[in-house]
């Protein structure tokens, strides 16, 4: 009974899609299921549930939206005269990898524009339905391949665009309103199973989660590095734009210990549990809606984090019910709604395959940004674990690195010259992240053996201050890091100097300590506290290898801007 049910509301639809969608104006009607009484009837009823039948409209206009999105990423590469894509991945000789991707190197001669332009027609397509499945395998291919290219460069919202996309491939989302339609009306359908939207929403949250868990750790919870960041960026804005209201009284309250707290456990919370009040209803809904839309457009215009806002408002409207196009005034006259079925039926082999996948796909989201806590030592630090874990924006490290390379064979010192090296954002990149200056220190060491026969001993004198603490070393002055294995994690905590933990002048300034949460609560305009973060020398400990006059030649060619 179901299945004819499902036979021919799909009939109809296609019948009302020849038409333009201009025969129907009703709301549709949803049967629903006999009330569990047990747990097992109720997860039974759950399973079941995945595979109903609801409209993919909203499933459409996240295709149309993301597709559009993508294109214009790919369109910064190339305007401007591709300036961009030269100086990401172009102009760079050096450029660190992922474990396991070091075979992974741009494209030579053209290769790179070519590619970003297939990247952008692919983007049109999914954005248009056209060829749908091929062009979303291409984009995700070549832009997992641009994340690949240089490790130093990676975000967390590459990495969501790249599961994303990958996502979109196993989706049906070119049965409506593509090209791919109507070319071949016989894929054309205007329902899709309720698992689709299961799926999206829990990788929203997921993220949103995890965010929010990273942000529980000491330096968030005394206002670091927000303190530093954001007040900054508006108060900078504010006197650029001095009639400006909005602006003037934003900083003026950004400039107060009350509003960095307010923006630190703000953020904390949003995130936490902004992913799962947006999958409530009523009140509850609207309100986390209200706030996740400014939480993403202050991200927009204070952090300038590039596309991450416009994908997280785009993946919002996955949270909306499948219909909810059909509320907005007049488009019924446009467009008819589906009517959703409930799916009675036995569950096939197919469907449990399907239900397998999608669990699988789900427990490797969740326990991916779980491995940080087997390796040792502080992932803010030593960065084991960072990436793939929804850890963001929650370190500032400014650091500063003498580097020396011994020749063992003539007992004969030189330094490096390292901003001679590397280019763009890979200077300030690669020195906080102690596997990528490894990797550094063995394309030096190259180099020199390239030139000279004999590979070389690198010492690094490198110096950071972690969220505006003291300032320490990383690195034993010792260790060689070109014997180094950059992704040997057990190894590479032997040759880290361990994170000191916070003085008791900067655990005064979390918000657990009560004289601090008492002083927020009675004078939260009190003035921000400026940290001043000076770089002297951190004792008088000397590199293994001393310093020399000689400098080894640059590598890096000269650029005019």
């Amino acid at each position: 009974s179901g299945a004819r049910k499902r036979k021919t509301n799909n009939s109809s639809e296609k019948s009302s899609h020849k038409k333009n969608n201009s025969t129907s104006n009703s709301t549709p009607t949803v049967v629903k299921r006999k009330t569990p009484t047990t747990i097992g009837e109720s997860i039974n009823d759950w399973i079941m549930s995945l595979f109903d039948e609801v409209d993919n409209i909203s499933l459409v206009i996240f295709r149309i939206m993301w597709g559009l999105i993508m294109a214009w990423e790919c369109w910064t590469f190339i305007r401007n005269d591709y300036y961009k894509l030269n100086m990401y991945y172009v102009i760079p000789q050096f450029a660190p990898k992922y474990f396991g991707f070091f075979w992974v190197h741009a494209w030579e001669g053209n290769g790179m524009y070519i590619h970003i332009w297939v990247m952008f027609v692919a983007a049109m397509g999914v954005a248009s339905g056209f060829l749908f499945k091929f062009c979303s395998v291409i984009y995700f291919l070549g832009f997992t391949y641009l994340i690949l290219l240089d490790a130093c460069l990676y975000l967390n919202h590459f990495y969501l665009i790249a599961v994303m996309a990958f996502i979109l491939i196993l989706l049906p989302a070119n049965r409506r309103f593509s090209i791919d339609a109507l070319i071949s009306p016989s894929i054309y359908t205007n329902t899709m199973p309720r698992y689709i939207v299961v799926l999206l929403r829990t990788e929203q949250v997921i993220v949103y989660f995890y965010a929010g868990i990273a942000k529980i750790n000491e330096d968030w919870l005394r206002g670091e590095p927000v303190r530093h960041w954001i007040p900054g960026k508006v108060i900078a804005f504010a006197s650029e734009h001095p009639n400006n209201l909005f602006a003037q009284v934003l900083a003026r309250f950004l400039d107060t210990e009350g509003g960095v707290y307010f923006i630190a456990i703000g953020g904390l919370l949003f995130d936490l549990f902004g992913g799962f009040l947006l999958c409530t209803s009523g009140i509850l809904f609207k309100i986390s809606l209200i706030n996740c839309i400014f939480f993403h457009l202050m991200n927009k215009f204070l952090m300038n984090i590039g596309i991450f806002p416009w994908v997280m408002l785009a993946s919002t409207t996955l949270f909306f019910e499948p219909d909810w196009v059909y509320r907005i005034p007049g488009v019924t006259k446009l467009v008819s709604p589906a009517k959703p079925t409930i799916f009675t039926g036995k569950i096939s082999l197919t469907k449990k395959i399907v239900l397998i996948i999608m669990a699988l796909f789900i427990i490797h989201q969740i326990a991916t940004p779980l491995r940080h806590h087997f390796y040792p030592g502080d992932v803010a630090w030593n960065e084991m674990g960072h990436r793939y874990s929804w850890r963001m924006k929650l370190r500032d490290k400014q650091c500063d690195v003498n580097m020396v390379l011994h020749d063992p064979t003539t007992d004969k010192n030189y330094n490096i010259d390292f901003n001679s090296y590397l280019f763009g954002k890979q200077v300030r990149k690669i020195k906080p992240r102690p596997e990528l200056l490894i990797q550094f220190a063995h394309y030096v060491a190259h180099k020199f053996e390239d030139s000279h026969g004999t590979y070389p001993e690198v010492y690094a004198d490198l110096v950071c201050a972690l969220n505006y603490r003291k300032p320490q070393r990383m690195f034993r002055l010792d260790a060689d890091l070109a014997a180094a294995e950059p992704y040997d994690w057990n190894k590479l905590y032997d040759i880290m100097v361990p994170l000191e933990p916070l003085s008791e002048e900067e655990q005064k300034d979390s918000i657990l300590n009560w004289d601090k949460f008492m002083s927020l609560l009675t004078n939260p305009f009190q003035p921000r506290k400026k940290v001043e973060n000076p770089f002297n020398v951190v004792n008088n400990e000397q590199m293994k290898v001393p310093r020399s006059n000689s400098k080894l030649p640059p590598k890096q060619p000269n650029i005019k801007k």
